[in-house]
């Protein structure tokens, strides 16, 4: 079980149900069901619903950008614009960007995060493709730097006089 808010947005009309979600993975979902008969009727059906379905995605997008706690796929993309840089010569082990991944979620108040298999996929999704393994049979990920993490700054001590 996810620790998002559960989405859901249904329409449901004489010809048909249209559902968008979210998912555990934090992408949106659709699903359409149509009742109808006749080849006219099935592609004025099929064009309302379409565009039914893409009202419906446009207004759970808008919901989860206005959420206080954003959806795992949201999380990822600002961990990588923050932590990480495109770099087609570079690799970094995928244990490393996800303990990077984790580290940083956890300093921003997230308990729970995607798992290392979500993560995989996710950086697939971005063409941060596998690129090999080391001697400890450990994967590499292609074309990302992790930036180096920086030292919490320490308290100012001020005199008062």
């Amino acid at each position: 079980m996810s620790d998002q808010p559960s989405i859901t947005v249904t329409v449901t009309s004489p010809i048909g149900t249209v559902r968008a979600w979210i998912a555990d993975d934090g992408g949106v979902r659709t699903a359409i069901t149509c009742e109808f008969g006749g080849e006219e009727a099935e592609a004025t059906a099929a064009d309302a619903m379409a565009q039914v379905l893409a009202q419906a995605s446009s207004a759970i997008r808008g919901l989860t950008a206005r959420s206080s706690a954003p959806v795992p796929l949201a999380a990822f993309t600002d961990w990588m614009a923050e932590r990480c840089v495109l770099e087609p010569a570079s690799r970094e082990l995928a244990a490393d960007l996800y303990a990077d991944f984790v580290a940083w979620s956890r300093e921003r108040g997230r308990e729970r995060v995607m798992t290392a298999g979500a993560f995989g996929n996710a950086l697939r999704d971005r063409q941060i493709a596998l690129a090999g393994k080391n001697a400890k049979g450990l994967k590499y990920r292609g074309g990302l730097r992790l930036l180096p993490r920086r030292a919490p700054e320490a308290p100012t001590l001020q005199a008062v006089v």
